[in-house]
């Protein structure tokens, strides 16, 4: 019963697929921009693209109602294990096994992770414009801790740096860092949505 709700949330992701959107990023049935418009080498941005694909084309109320897509560089199968963990303990029906009450066991991300997220402004119910790009860095024990050990950066929809920083840095603070602070226990990584065209067992 959850593959089949899990199927039926993201149908409409497989079927906005096959459209075109945004500035420079045509919207492919396997794939989101067909390039990177990050020239950076830094993390090798420049070849996002090229990483697995999480999501398909998310509409999303926790990044100002933009549509937002989802890439990731390693660590795959700690993704899909936080999402799968988010549907059991936030998702399924209360009545299922309310007797085998458990802490949910979400797992942390490897050094070296890289999260790269497209936020598109939503248009007519589809994804318009790209907006900007988020990135999550994944840095090394010490970076900063308070924050898991997270670096953000963001750019441009013409790949132009705008902020860079962690946690404790106030623009990133502002702009991502707070809300990520709600879900630390997931390591401060939402997964909260997953193409259903990824094998997720």
């Amino acid at each position: 019963m959850k593959k089949l709700a899990l199927a039926l949330i993201y149908i409409g992701t497989i079927l906005l697929s096959t459209t075109s959107y945004g500035q420079g990023c045509s919207l492919l049935v396997s794939k989101g921009c067909k390039t990177s418009v990050i020239q950076s080498k830094e993390y090798k941005l420049d070849s996002y693209t090229s990483w697995v694909w999480l999501t398909g084309y998310e509409h999303s109320g926790l990044h100002w109602n933009q549509f937002v897509s989802l890439y990731i560089n390693q660590d795959v199968e700690t993704y899909k294990h936080n999402y799968a963990t988010y549907v059991k303990t936030y998702l399924e029906d209360e009545d299922e096994d309310e007797d085998e009450e458990t802490e949910p066991t979400f797992k942390k991300y490897k050094e070296g992770t890289v999260l790269a997220k497209e936020n598109f402004i939503a248009s007519h119910g589809k994804p318009g414009d790209l907006m900007s790009i988020t990135i999550m860095v994944k840095k090394s024990a010490g970076y900063y801790p308070e924050g898991g050990n997270w670096e953000y950066l963001q750019f441009s929809a013409d790949g132009k740096l705008m902020l860079k920083g962690h946690q404790g840095t106030p623009a990133i603070k502002a702009a991502c860092a707070s809300c990520h602070l709600n879900v630390a226990e997931r390591d401060f990584i939402f997964s909260s949505m997953m193409s259903s065209t990824l094998n997720w067992e």
